[in-house]
């Protein structure tokens, strides 16, 4: 009986199954066969969820099968939910790590700071009495035999029994009358006029008949070299080697920066990898790079702008110098032809000129550098700008000129030079940011490290500041200040340095077609 019933239940259960499918495609042969969807997901919606999530179509492509424009957001907006893709979050801060702070740096390596007393600071400096000078007037021949006066650019230079060298006018031979092919004329300091000026005689000079004293013509503008003093057999006394020290001064500024953090970005859980720290590591090299730039080019002055008292500014050690080189020279620019030749470049009807700077002008340099120097390093510091550099950097080596052997970590100063070596003397070379972001182009600066130092009124110093409790405001705060400036001894042992201007009427230059 139960078996006869279970067979008659499953047959009507297949009739009414069978009825219910002819229906459903009855319904479907009514409805064009375009308006059907593909997808099967978009035949059978999926909707909510009762206690789950929310059901969206077309679980394939996110958003109809387009992931071009605003196509994630879309794909968030239907999910209701804009944090469900997770984008990739590179949790470190990338610093810049700045090296514009070359001097900064080197004094900090050196320890040669000096603890000043005062914001004011009174040093002296003194150098040796000049070597050469020029010719200031024009010495027209004599013929008697006598001391003559001659002016210089410089009478300073020499003083009495002072023997003068003038390189490049001939002397005479014994004979007074015919000129020496080898030895040119020197002179001999017999006294000083009441101007100051040397009074000479000719060491070998022309024969008047008594003496060969005279001299012979001198045109103006003659180099003129400093020798050995020369005494008499009962001379016991001469001029005093007497030189008085020059004072100068300079003022320590008060660097200062702060740096402060809420107390709800103490709290506050950060996306990213960055703390107080950091900031205020970030806050100090910009510190160090203000330090950098008021101590080569700031103008030294005190001003009272508010009742806070004195705001002292240093000054800038590039103006301290004692010597203004130029080095390089503009040259036209050529290329190769479709014939191989090498022919001027042209922009328009005008040349293009570029700076160069060949060997000789850089073992002249060199020379320049270091005369009138004294007991200065033979090694230098020259920091330049972008287009010196680029000059240097394309000048070819031989076997007499080492260009830009690399010194790593020169003198544990942490700072990486390019150097080149010449007649016993070293010249460093550091491209200096301060240089290019000034607009100073086609300049730079030649120190001697020996001559440099840091004067100090208050050493860095660090501060915590709770702002709270100070009824400032609701953060912590980080003060650091610095009371420093710089000097420079031996004015002679450094160089302000700059390239030849450009005559535009010669044509223009690469730089400005480049631009």
């Amino acid at each position: 009986m139960y078996k006869r019933f279970k067979k008659w239940f499953g047959f009507v259960v297949a009739i009414a199954i069978t009825i219910l499918s002819g229906g459903g495609y009855a319904m479907a042969a009514d409805v064009p066969l375009a308006d059907v969807p593909d997808n099967p997901s978009l035949a059978n919606r999926v909707e909510d969820i009762p206690g789950g999530g929310k059901g969206v179509q077309d679980p394939e492509n996110r958003s109809g099968g387009q992931w071009h424009g605003d196509s994630r957001q879309l794909a968030e907006e239907q999910m209701h939910n804009a944090t469900y893709y997770r984008d990739q979050i590179d949790k470190t801060i990338c610093e810049m790590k700045l090296e514009s702070c070359p001097i900064d740096q080197i004094l900090r390596s050196e320890h040669r700071t000096r603890k000043s007393i005062s914001m004011i600071i009174k040093y002296y400096r003194i150098g040796q009495r000049p070597i050469t000078t020029t010719l200031k007037t024009a010495v027209k021949a004599t013929t008697n035999g006598m001391g003559n006066e001659i002016i210089a650019m410089n009478n300073k230079c020499f003083d009495s029994m002072d023997t003068i060298l003038f390189p490049k006018i001939k002397g005479y031979l014994d004979d007074g009358q015919t000129e020496d092919p080898n030895h040119p004329l020197m002179v001999y300091v017999v006294g000083r006029s009441a101007q100051g000026a040397p009074i000479v005689i000719a060491v070998n000079g022309k024969n008047n008949g008594d003496n060969c004293y005279d001299l012979p013509a001198i045109p103006a503008g003659t180099v003129m070299l400093r020798l050995g003093r020369a005494a008499g057999e009962r001379d016991v006394e001469t001029g005093s080697y007497y030189t008085m020290p020059e004072p100068s001064e300079q003022y320590c500024q008060r660097f200062i920066m702060q740096v402060e953090q809420s107390k709800i970005e103490q709290l506050m859980k950060t996306e990213v990898n960055w703390d107080f720290i950091k900031q205020e590591r970030t806050a100090m090299d910009d510190m160090r790079n203000g330090i950098e730039r008021s101590g080569l080019f700031g103008k030294k002055r005190v001003a009272s702008w508010s009742n806070h008292g004195q705001i002292y500014f240093t000054g800038g050690i590039f103006y301290e110098a004692g010597k203004d080189l130029e080095i390089g020279h503009w040259q036209p620019k050529v290329e190769r032809g479709s014939n191989g030749e090498l022919v001027p470049v042209k922009e328009g009807d005008k040349t293009v000129y570029e700076y160069v700077i060949t060997q000789k002008e850089l073992v002249r340099f060199i020379n320049d550098v270091i005369q009138d120097a004294g007991n200065g390093s033979r090694t230098k510091l020259f920091f330049v700008d972008n287009l010196i550099y680029q000059a240097l950097a394309n000048l070819k080596a031989d076997n007499r000129l080492i260009i830009f052997k690399e010194e790593k970590d020169y003198q544990n100063w942490h700072l990486d030079f390019e150097s080149f070596s010449s007649m016993g003397t070293k010249i460093l070379i550091y491209r200096h940011d301060a240089f290019n972001y000034m607009q100073m182009d086609g300049m730079g600066f030649c120190l001697d490290p020996r001559y440099l130092e840091k004067w100090m009124f208050e050493d860095w110093d660090r501060k915590d500041y709770d702002l709270k409790n100070l009824f400032i405001r609701n953060s912590d705060a980080v003060v650091m200040t610095e009371y420093s400036g710089w000097t420079l001894q031996f004015p002679n042992a450094h160089a302000r340095v700059s390239r030849p201007e450009f005559d535009t009427s010669l044509g223009v230059t690469d730089e400005l077609q480049a631009a």
